[in-house]
């Protein structure tokens, strides 16, 4: 078999760049490698792996280990079911960042629609997004992910999970939408060849 350091190296290829940029994500990785002594074999375990550790707290930011306060009122379950509903949407428009605050709601509420999970308010749902869970960051007033694959992975979870889900699948591989969903198509192979 092949030794950690080789492994390391070879997975370290399967991270997104802008990644190893974020202090915070930098930590997951490292984390993820003292804990499994390498990083996880499929980059679907790595995303899995991001939203437990934001979900429960485990940031650079929060080093006392517990989970901060959801002001959605959301558990971990739901608020991953809400998250996906969103990026699904955010995909189906075209949009891999909102503009504003208020953008970001509308897409919030359509996600509520969508998945049927009632977070507190919207606005508590994307307030968690920037500071509890902090998978989205603000960038003067544009609202982003800390990398557009978290978006096309929470995309492929939404889509995998959904109940036609092949029918649904085949509907966007023939449509124009297909280039731009690329990447979120490779997530799925993976999530579920």
């Amino acid at each position: 078999g092949l030794n950690v350091g080789q492994s390391l190296y070879e997975q370290i290829d399967s991270v997104p760049a802008k990644f190893i940029e974020s202090p915070l994500l930098v930590s997951l990785l490292y984390r993820t490698f003292g804990v499994n002594k390498s990083i996880a074999d499929r980059i679907c375990t790595f995303y899995d792996e991001i939203y437990h550790a934001l979900y429960k707290g485990h940031d650079l930011i929060n080093k006392n280990g517990y989970g901060r306060e959801k002001k959605s009122n959301l558990d971990f379950e739901d608020f991953r079911k809400l998250l996906r509903a969103m990026c699904y949407y955010m995909m189906l428009n075209r949009k891999t960042s909102f503009d504003n605050w208020s953008e970001a709601i509308m897409f919030i509420e359509k996600a509520v629609g969508i998945s049927s999970i009632e977070p507190s308010s919207p606005s508590k749902f994307l307030d968690d997004l920037l500071v509890s869970v902090p998978l989205m960051h603000r960038d003067g007033n544009e609202i982003k992910f800390f990398h557009k694959t978290l978006l096309e992975y929470f995309t492929a979870e939404y889509l995998v999970l959904y109940k036609s889900s092949s029918e649904l699948l085949n509907k966007l591989f023939l449509s124009k939408l297909a280039p731009s969903f690329h990447k979120t198509f490779e997530f799925i192979a993976e999530i579920n060849s």
